[in-house]
């Protein structure tokens, strides 16, 4: 009887803390990818790379673990909570601004992360809407998790989107047919002066697609390279700069979200996100504290404060970037 009650009582225990070890796993990891994913541009191999595809395989199965267990014995107070963690886990998954990849293989399987989108999307609306949505006693909690959704839905298809986006077939597609010369007039002034960081790179944006087809192996025999070569003829310094400009601009499409940030939607999304976050984080601090074991209520403010200061981020970061 004894070890029957001890074997009882570690059930319950593990019950108790395995959704809020997933939970706190995923805000880690996923703020180990903010914030050491910038070295991913400058190292091949080391510590922080394999902390970063530890933390980026955490952030793959955490929603999808949750939304599959919701059925297991927890009260009805726990599931509440836990719906209510649902949408933040989407943003998880959906990973930070500068992490959209972690090799180029992950861009192949960009069809599955199309398929994944719809029913994880439907499987967190119909969680918030059983356990949340549909309970009038769940007060301002609702308004909350219905802000929290809009947004990891969001964020989650803009990262299918940009995993799309990096693919080397999607990038070669993008561009039919390149115009006969991309060195245009507004080249001949620099042509014989030290090129600085800024007109270095306006000259690599110019000629950004003959990087990206050179990585997509598009065809660049009509390429006017003697119109090329004249803007670097005996300036070598300048040379390397623009390329390694070009370089960080093709990172920036295949392992970050760049090519999604720097849209309309991208800048409406992130201007947008700070404040329906804060609104979010007023409604849960006026209604809903009070109810839940202090465990969950600092979860949930963690949750809340952290994606506050990420959006926050995220948002000055698409604002200064050239």
């Amino acid at each position: 009887m004894a070890a029957e009650g001890w074997l009882e009582e570690t059930v319950k225990l593990l019950g108790f803390w395995v959704f809020r070890a997933v939970v706190l796993s995923s805000i880690s990891m996923h703020l180990v990818l903010a914030i050491f994913s910038e070295s991913c541009r400058h190292e091949g191999h080391g510590w922080k790379r394999r902390f970063i595809w530890v933390a980026y395989q955490v952030t793959e199965w955490g929603p999808m673990y949750v939304l599959g267990n919701l059925y297991l014995d927890t009260t009805p107070q726990e599931k509440l909570i836990v719906a209510f963690w649902v949408p933040f886990l989407l943003q998880h998954h959906a990973r930070p601004d500068n992490m959209s990849a972690y090799s180029m293989e992950d861009h192949e399987a960009w069809a599955r992360r199309m398929l994944l989108v719809p029913v994880q999307s439907f499987g967190a609306i119909y969680v918030l809407y059983r356990y949340i949505l549909e309970d009038p006693g769940t007060g301002s909690l609702r308004q909350a998790s219905c802000i929290m959704l809009f947004l990891g839905i969001f964020k989650y298809v803009e990262s299918a989107v940009a995993l799309r986006r990096g693919d080397s077939a999607v990038v070669r597609s993008s561009f039919k047919q390149l115009p006969s010369s991309l060195v245009d007039d507004d080249f001949g002034e620099v042509k014989n002066l030290e090129l600085d960081d800024e007109k270095a790179l306006l000259v690599a944006h110019s000629l950004f697609d003959i990087c990206k087809g050179t990585f997509s192996d598009y065809p660049m025999e009509y390429i006017d390279r003697v119109a090329i070569r004249s803007i670097f003829a005996g300036r070598w310094k300048t040379m390397f700069k623009v390329v390694e400009m070009e370089l960080s601009l093709m990172h920036d499409i295949l392992y970050t979200k760049a090519s999604v940030v720097h849209t309309w939607g991208g800048y409406a999304i992130r201007l947008a996100s700070p404040p329906l976050t804060a609104a979010a984080l007023l409604l849960f601090w006026l209604d809903y504290k009070v109810d839940l074991e202090r465990i969950d209520t600092v979860i949930t403010y963690t949750l809340l404060w952290t994606t506050l200061l990420l959006d926050m981020v995220w948002l000055l970061r698409a604002l200064v970037s050239t």
